[in-house]
């Protein structure tokens, strides 16, 4: 018989992949259907420097304002963007502000109309 150890939250957490500033905002912008030229043109930034951020071969010179204009312009907690925080977007759940006039949480409407 195989005995197992017994590993601790602190051992999970550090198994897990960590994402990077580039995976994170990669991950806002292609949940956002938009293009890096798009996406850069919206937050004030170059298509170069957001492809340069995905790809981390750089980062922001001003990371924590990066995060805040992100949070601005699509309501992401700027704390995911800098990792501090596990809440980040969610297919079918947020999307840019103005981009959806009719605010809804997915299955909520679909509820509300079956009743």
């Amino acid at each position: 018989m195989h005995i197992l150890p017994v590993m601790s939250v602190h051992h999970l957490h550090r198994a897990r992949p960590a994402w990077t500033f580039g995976d994170r905002l990669r991950k806002v912008r292609r949940e956002s259907h938009l293009t890096q030229a798009a996406f850069a043109e919206m937050l004030g930034f170059t298509s170069k420097s957001v492809d340069a951020w995905e790809a981390d071969r750089n980062l922001p010179r001003d990371l924590v304002k990066t995060a805040t204009r992100i949070e601005d312009e699509f309501g992401l907690v700027r704390g995911w963007m800098l990792g501090y925080a596990d809440d980040g977007p969610a297919p079918k759940t947020w999307a840019p502000r103005g981009s959806n006039p009719e605010p809804t949480v997915y299955g909520v409407r679909h509820l509300a109309l079956a009743s």
